[in-house]
């Protein structure tokens, strides 16, 4: 199973990453779409990381990634993960300004545009203690 301080999300509709691949680089988070859910026994198989979501009704790029910011971090945050994210690598949707701020409420203070997305990234968290 694959650990990492990475995770990525893919917010766009259209069935268009390589799920697979992703996968076996970092904990995923991706739509609920008939192709990526025929894939993802697949990958369950191999103990990779993926969580399917459903998408919101009418919502943007932006708003769906908003949406799932604070649930991504509550399950691979400092609170939840002996290696907490550190990077985000966001697929489908620009960074924007609201964006950008809510990044900020989660320590992020590098934000880099992609060809698909952008990659947000923060500094480690101090490592937990297991006593």
């Amino acid at each position: 199973m694959t650990t990492s301080n990475k995770v990525s999300i893919i917010v766009e509709t259209a069935e268009c990453y390589d799920l697979q691949a992703i996968a076996e680089q970092m904990p995923v988070w991706a739509p609920d779409l008939p192709h990526y859910t025929k894939i993802a026994a697949r990958i369950w198989k191999a103990n990779a990381p993926l969580t399917l979501f459903k998408l919101g009704v009418s919502l943007t790029p932006e708003q769906e990634f908003l949406g799932l910011l604070s649930t991504v971090d509550l399950h691979h945050g400092e609170y939840s993960s002996k290696d907490p994210w550190c990077v985000l690598e966001v697929f489908g949707v620009a960074v924007t300004e609201q964006i950008s701020a809510s990044l900020k409420e989660y320590g992020v203070n590098t934000i880099t545009p992609t060809t698909q997305g952008f990659r947000a990234s923060r500094a480690a968290a101090k490592p937990q203690n297991d006593t």
